[in-house]
């Protein structure tokens, strides 16, 4: 028989694994973009934390079965913060001491699990047996439940609160019903994988335990916001740099419109005068009596403006070859 909790669980792997190459490569086009860098994080966590899991799922001693979950919480650890970073990043949020006071307690649990043996959930395992979940055969324990595991679980909490007040702002700043959506459904998740883990270690339900879903959830919720937002990012950057396009186009045609009444002003003055001149010097060439210093005068006065003139364009020659 085909083993499909393990089938789904290397999915969730690979969709993990795929997330987190993608966010890669975003991020190395767009450094400045820590968002991207962090669900680089969340992916690598979540397909560790799978990893962990089929582990646990086919562990054959309680001492292996204690060993898996025990590094189960690393990748635990950095889903944890990389939520409270996406939501802190995405979202701009006011209370962001809530995300780090989630993440300091799930850093001292992480600390406990590996100074506690077997670990943070358990004091001590007692037996090993095997449940079928879906057609497979996978292991679960009893034991002693640790009064340290209640750390975590706090710091779940306290997670949902600062998902809630992401939700609150997010409505307070911009009516936004979709963000409210966002978080309630994260709120869910994260609800529910706590409630699975909890029935789990205190030994309410034999089951397995299966987080790996709840949190490949929340990344697909928390992707598919931050490509909305990007998506409307780049939406309002295509606009603005029309926007400009069109103020530049404006501002060139003001500008070739003042500079062609300057150069209109600069050149009158001396075709006039050159204009003047010829029509005076063609006056006294048309008379009896030829006054030859007047004539001089004339013509040097035509040379001087005509060397004006030719200043003004080559002034306006200079400022076109700038770009100006």
């Amino acid at each position: 028989n085909m083993d499909w909790l393990t089938t789904i669980w290397v999915g969730i792997i690979a969709t993990s694994i795929a997330l987190s190459a993608a966010c890669l490569l975003i991020w190395i086009r767009e450094r400045r973009n820590v968002l991207y860098l962090i669900f680089v994080l969340y992916g690598v966590s979540i397909a560790a934390q799978s990893v962990t899991e089929i582990w646990m799922f086919h562990a054959t001693t309680i001492e292996e079965y204690g060993l898996a979950l025990r590094w189960f919480q690393v990748p635990i650890f950095a889903a944890f913060c990389a939520t409270v970073g996406i939501l802190h990043l995405g979202f701009r949020t006011d209370r962001f001491w809530l995300g780090l006071a989630a993440c300091g307690l799930r850093f001292v649990s992480l600390i406990i699990n590996f100074v506690q043996e077997p670990n943070l959930n358990y004091v001590a395992l007692t037996s090993i047996e095997t449940i079928t979940v879906l057609g497979e055969s996978v292991a679960t324990v009893e034991g002693v439940s640790s009064p340290w595991m209640l750390l975590g679980q706090i710091a779940l909490l306290i997670l949902l609160l600062y998902i809630v007040d992401a939700a609150m702002i997010a409505w307070r700043r911009d009516r936004s019903r979709r963000a409210v959506v966002f978080c309630g459904a994260i709120g869910v998740l994260v609800f529910f994988g706590t409630l699975q883990a909890g029935v789990v270690f205190w030994e309410i339900v034999n089951l397995p335990m299966v987080l790996a879903p709840f949190f490949l959830g929340v990344a697909l919720v928390l992707g598919g916001e931050v490509e909305m937002q990007a998506l409307r990012a780049g939406q309002l950057d295509e606009a603005l740099q029309e926007s400009n396009a069109r103020l530049s186009q404006v501002s060139k045609a003001a500008a070739m419109s003042e500079l062609s009444g300057a150069l209109a002003h600069e050149l009158n003055q001396p075709l006039g005068i050159i204009l003047s001149n010829a029509e005076a010097a063609k006056l006294m060439l048309a008379s009896d009596r030829i006054d030859v210093n007047e004539l001089q005068n004339i013509v040097g006065d035509i040379i001087s403006a005509d060397r004006r003139a030719a200043d003004v364009i080559a002034k306006l020659r200079g400022l076109l070859q700038r770009g100006n």
